[in-house]
């Protein structure tokens, strides 16, 4: 879906950031950004765009129902001729099905081993600072919200996300029958059919929030899963080599164009990716009270955990005081531990970047971690990624 309505994204300029923290790290890494920077008003219009395949696709499976989903199921597993296809999924498939000529599958197997290895402390950053720091915005929110996807059902919805997560993360080069591939897949339909309903409602408001979950969004998502995952890892003391760093983006690269993002707006470096949070954070509108309600759902799911205080605490000395206190996360005296947790890592750290075979013992000791967490979570219950 498209059309020529642009809401426009602007932030007063008594209150010019989203996330003062963000704003001192870019001028930290010499990022100035033009107010009249192009991406801007691209992803101003990005907020009408949705993603015409999967749309297509979503349409066609609720009109068949339970079987769309069985042909669906069939064809990510097994795949199938074209002639054996219903017409969008054959369009779709033909879309994912080829590798697009930039994917370089070295430095994507090295990006998702670099997640493996830093398996548990990524967990963190992304649940305590990227999830959670999204919800700063009130917008990229209002389909959780309406859904009460991370509201009434926060567990369950953090466990089918450590699920995309693992199956990147354990998916090597991410080719066509790897579980990274299918479940982007999975995640990118599940996205259209809330897509789709959320539209048919009448309190939907495309006037000020856009389409449900559309490129501008997908591209928030985007940053959260690498600038503000590398920055997550690195407040835990994770030491990244530059070519890891790399990796990362391109992994994340290829994921965001498997889940219908527009490549021409995914940054495809990391200071690219600082650029853009620039840009989001003096444009993208302040939280709600729907924001603190999702981020007090959040921290009742992680605290319930053995390191729930830790993880508070973190999240606390991740988002700064201000960010904080809007999503509700208390002060602590935890938030001091994660400069400690930093201290102690550095000598291991060093030790796999630098001892032959330590890394690969860590992506081993990794992907271990990553198989027992989601076992717990999940606890029996496979993760449907249905909306």
């Amino acid at each position: 879906m498209t059309t020529s309505f642009v809401p426009l994204r602007r932030r007063t300029s008594d209150d010019p950031y989203l996330f003062p923290r963000a704003a001192v790290w870019t001028r930290w890494c010499g990022i100035d950004v033009d107010h009249d920077d192009p991406r801007q008003h691209a992803l101003e219009r990005a907020t009408m765009r949705a993603d015409p395949l999967a749309d297509e696709v979503a349409m066609w499976m609720s009109e068949q129902g339970a079987s769309g989903r069985r042909v669906l199921d069939d064809l990510l597993e097994n795949g199938a001729n074209r002639s054996d296809c219903p017409e969008p999924l054959a369009r779709l498939f033909a879309a994912v099905n080829e590798q697009p000529a930039w994917l370089d599958v070295k430095r994507v197997a090295l990006g998702t081993s670099t997640m493996a290895r830093q398996a548990s402390s990524g967990q963190l950053a992304l649940t305590a600072f990227s999830l959670l720091g999204g919800y700063l915005s009130s917008t990229v929110t209002k389909p959780l919200l309406f859904t009460g996807a991370l509201e009434t059902r926060a567990p369950r919805r953090l466990a089918e996300t450590s699920q995309f997560v693992h199956d990147i993360a354990v998916s090597d080069r991410l080719d066509r029958w790897s579980p990274g591939f299918k479940t982007s897949i999975r995640v990118r339909l599940m996205h259209a059919t809330v897509r789709r309903r959320l539209l048919a409602l009448p309190t939907w408001q495309l006037d000020p929030w856009g389409i449900p979950i559309n490129q501008r969004d997908m591209i928030a998502t985007h940053l959260q899963f690498t600038v503000a995952y590398i920055g997550g890892l690195t407040m835990l003391g994770a030491l990244l080599s530059p070519r890891e760093i790399d990796a990362l983006m391109h992994t994340w690269r290829y994921v965001s164009y498997l889940l219908g993002a527009d490549d021409a707006l995914v940054p495809k470096t990391f200071r690219e990716g600082l650029e853009l949070v620039e840009i989001f954070n003096r444009t993208e509108p302040g939280p709600d009270d729907g924001s603190r309600r999702l981020g007090v759902a959040l921290r009742a799911a992680w605290e319930v955990a053995p390191l729930g205080q830790f993880v508070t605490g973190f999240a606390r000395f991740a988002l700064g005081e201000r960010a904080a206190e809007q999503l509700g996360v208390p002060d602590t005296h935890w938030k001091l531990a994660p400069l400690t947790l930093a201290a102690a890592r550095l000598l291991p750290e060093l030790a796999t970047l630098g001892v032959p075979g330590a890394r690969s013992r860590a992506v081993r000791k990794g992907k271990a971690f990553l198989n027992d967490r989601l076992a717990e979570l999940l606890a029996g219950k496979p993760a449907s990624f249905t909306a």
